[in-house]
C-alpha cells in the first residue's frame, strides 16, 4: 500500500481491484456469471486509451492539444461501445440465467 501508484491513484483504485478479485472468485466458485465476466473483461478495451491520455497529460500536453483530444475522443467512443452499450444485455442475461441459481445457492440476504 505504500507504492507510488497507490499514492497517485488512491484508495478507490485498490478497492476496485480487490472487489474485482472477489467477484471473479465468487463467479468461479459458484460457476455462475462466466459469460457476464467475459463481457466485463472485454470492457477493459477502453482502459489503454485512458492510460495513454493520462500519460500524455503527465508528459506535459494540454487537454486542448490535438493528441490528447484524439485520444479522449477515441476513449469516449470505445467506452460507449464496450461499457455502456452492452449493459442492457448484461442485465437481461443475469436476470434470466444467473439470479435464480445464485438465489437458490446462497439466498437473497436479510
Amino acid at each position: 500500500l505504500s507504492s507510488g501508484s497507490f499514492r497517485v491513484l488512491g484508495f478507490p483504485f485498490a478497492v476496485h481491484h480487490f472487489a474485482a478479485s472477489l467477484c471473479w472468485t465468487f463467479s468461479a466458485y459458484f460457476r455462475v456469471m462466466q459469460p457476464v465476466g467475459c463481457l466485463l473483461q472485454f470492457n477493459e478495451l477502453s482502459t489503454p486509451l485512458m492510460n495513454v491520455r493520462k500519460y500524455l497529460l503527465f508528459a506535459g500536453y494540454r487537454t486542448s492539444d490535438f493528441e490528447v483530444t484524439v485520444c479522449s475522443l477515441a476513449f469516449f467512443a470505445a467506452f460507449g461501445l464496450v461499457r455502456v452499450a452492452p449493459l442492457p444485455f448484461v442485465v437481461r442475461d443475469w436476470i434470466s440465467r444467473d439470479f435464480g441459481p445464485v438465489r437458490n445457492e446462497i439466498g437473497t440476504g436479510g
